[in-house]
This record gives C-alpha cells, sequence and structure tokens, in this order.
C-alpha cells in the first residue's frame, strides 16, 4: 500500500500527523511558510513514491461564513500570482474524509474554493477583496504548490485545513515573520515586534486563541478521518 505525502507550513501542524507517519501511512514535509520551500518538498514527495499529497495546516478566512476552529475541504484551489490556474482536489477521498467526521465537525466543515497565495495575507480589507475576486472560502500559503506539483507528477490531491483567523481579522505586524525555515516559532521576533509596538498584544492573543481551536479541529478531524485518508477503511 502507498503512503501520503504531506506538505505543512508548521511544526505544530505537522505533529498532529505523527500518528500517521509512526504507522508508516505518511512522510511529512514542513514547508515554514514558504510557497517555494513548499513547491520543492511537495515535489521530493512525490518523486519519493507517495500515493497522493494532502495540504494540511491552518488557513485564513476569506468568507464571513468560516470561523475559527471549521474545516476547509478544499474541492478546488486557485493561485493569487496564477490566476487562470485551477486545480481540482480528489473529491473521492474528499467525500469520504467528510463522511467520516463527527457529526458536530462535520457541521463546521466547508467545501469549496481555496486560494493559495506566496504571501501572508494579514489585512481584513485584503482578505475581503481576494474572496471576492477569486469567489474562495480560505487562503494558505502551500495548497497551490502542492496542487501544483500533483498536477506536474499526475497525482491526485487533497486540502484539509483549519481557519486560524477570520475575514474581519487583522494579523499583527509581530506575527507576520514569526515563523522560521524549519516550521518553529521565533519567540525572540515576537517579542521584539511586542517590545516596538505593544499594542499588538491583543490581536495576538486572538490569534493566538483562533490558532488552537483551527489545531484542535484539525486533530479531531485526523483522529476521526485516519482510515479514510489512508484508504484503509473497511
Amino acid at each position: 500500500m502507498g503512503w501520503i505525502g504531506a506538505v505543512c507550513g508548521l511544526k505544530s501542524e505537522a505533529a498532529l500527523l505523527s500518528p500517521l507517519a509512526d504507522a508508516g501511512l505518511l512522510k511529512l514535509a514542513i514547508s515554514g511558510a514558504s510557497t517555494k520551500r513548499a513547491e520543492q518538498a511537495a515535489e521530493r514527495l512525490a518523486n519519493d513514491g507517495a500515493e497522493y499529497l494532502l495540504s494540511f495546516g491552518l488557513c485564513g478566512a476569506l468568507s464571513a461564513d468560516i470561523h475559527a476552529g471549521d474545516l476547509v475541504l478544499a474541492d478546488e484551489v486557485c493561485a493569487e500570482n496564477d490566476p487562470a490556474a485551477r486545480w481540482s482536489c480528489d473529491h473521492e477521498r474528499l467525500e469520504r474524509l467528510r463522511g467520516a467526521l463527527p457529526t458536530t465537525l462535520a457541521k463546521r466543515s466547508h467545501a469549496g474554493r481555496l486560494l493559495g497565495s506566496d504571501r501572508i495575507v494579514a489585512s481584513a480589507d485584503d482578505k475581503q477583496r481576494l474572496g471576492q475576486r477569486y469567489a474562495a472560502l480560505a487562503v494558505d500559503m502551500e495548497s497551490h504548490a502542492v496542487a501544483r506539483v500533483a498536477a506536474r507528477q499526475g497525482l491526485a490531491f487533497l486540502v484539509l485545513r483549519a481557519c486560524s483567523d477570520e475575514v474581519g481579522q487583522e494579523l499583527p505586524p509581530a506575527a507576520l515573520k514569526a515563523t522560521q525555515a524549519d516550521g518553529s516559532v521565533d519567540i525572540s521576533a515576537v517579542l521584539g515586534g511586542l517590545t516596538r509596538k505593544p499594542g499588538q498584544i491583543s490581536g495576538l492573543i486572538a490569534l493566538g486563541k483562533g490558532s488552537k481551536r483551527a489545531h484542535a479541529s484539525l486533530a479531531r478531524a485526523i483522529t476521526a478521518g485516519a482510515s479514510a485518508l489512508s484508504g484503509l477503511e473497511g
């Protein structure tokens, strides 16, 4: 049986997939919030023999219908830097995963288009503009890279994301450069940003709460949907 090639931006996201990795059902790559590294990682996983590719982790809402902690199971991915591009996700695996979710989590899951961006989308105005322009539910920095590699390699791909910040929520500047290349959080950079602009503390607290809800939803989705993702059900 093949294995899943999963690309995450953060170490904390990757940790949620460790049970599947420990069981040999999945191999992980962490991009450290870099689209370029995400594409390189997806390429390595594909070349190593992944059965299909998974983009996994947090996302930011581009729609008022998406709230912190909600799941986004994208059925299509588009790219801000390539407006004509559209990549369809694996609908069969998507439906298997959706069917495996507990009722309460399924009610907080959304199918639709996800936008991939090479940058962090931080302002509420920008989120609203992008959501309207691309008719997208949410945005992240890895899914379009994973989709592009999957198309190039002739592989299926799936997106499982959870919202950490809502469409009307401004991301504080201290959070924008907090992720290191290995996917860990640079605490000194966050504290330095706070020292320069202490008014960011409320925004950081709100983002932390949203991220905690998103991680919890992803953890529940992986626990409930592990068999669906790995193709072991039945």
